[in-house]
Formats: structure tokens, sequence, C-alpha cells
């Protein structure tokens, strides 16, 4: 996914080499956090502490702080840092959700979530697979 909003994009988003980074990808000008859906959504879910951690981050390294949401070939992309000044209110909730969606685990955890309306997304990115 990182490769795909790189080519359309133009930014060249590289990598963090620290495993446990808080961020997906860095840019000159952004920080990108991914994540890829395995079942469609109404509204994606953005975690707190993701958000906080890089909306932190990113206003102290004076850098946009991007959320890229991807589902089969669309990948949706917010600016959350605009977003945050522009006023949007992202509904804060505690949800049960599974601990987490890589490892096929099913435990429950709570967690603080924000959501993210596919309309609000500013760039949406149709892929061919």
């Amino acid at each position: 996914m990182r490769e795909t909003i790189c080519a359309f994009t133009g930014l060249n988003f590289i990598k963090p080499t620290y495993q446990y980074c808080q961020y997906d990808g860095r840019s000159k000008y952004y920080l990108l956090e991914l994540k890829h859906r395995y079942d469609d959504y109404e509204d994606w879910y953005i975690e707190f502490k993701k958000f906080a951690y890089n909306i932190t981050f990113a206003e102290y390294e004076n850098l946009g702080f991007l959320y890229a949401s991807e589902y089969k070939n669309k990948i949706y992309m917010y600016n959350i840092r605009e977003l945050r000044r522009d006023g949007f209110e992202f509904d804060w909730n505690w949800k049960q959700l599974p601990e987490t969606t890589e490892f096929g685990t099913t435990k429950l955890v709570w967690k603080k979530v924000g959501l993210l309306p596919k309309e609000r997304a500013y760039l949406t990115i149709t892929t061919d697979g």
C-alpha cells in the first residue's frame, strides 16, 4: 500500500527502521499511518492512541499526519491534522474490538476509537488489485 500511495501522490514515504514505530512511513512533509481492513465499514476507525501519538509528533516536527485505510482495491486517505484544524469531531467512543487484526487473535479489548467517514477522505485511490 505504501508503494501505491507513493506512486499516486509523488511523495516518498520511508518505512521506519524501528519495528515498533507508531507510524508506517515518513516523508519530508508527512507522517503516514497505514491500516489494511478485512471488512468494509461505513466509517473507518482510528485508534485514539495512534491519533494522539502521531498528531503530537507531527505537530512537534511540523509535519502533516496522513491516515490511510485500505479495503480490497480502495485506499481512503485522510489528512488528520487538517481535519483537526477544521474542527472535525472524531466522535470518540470506547469499543470492544479485537486486540490486533494482523495475527488472527479473537481476544477482545476496550479501545478508544474515533470515526472517519469515507466522504471525509481527502483522496481515494482505486487500484487494480
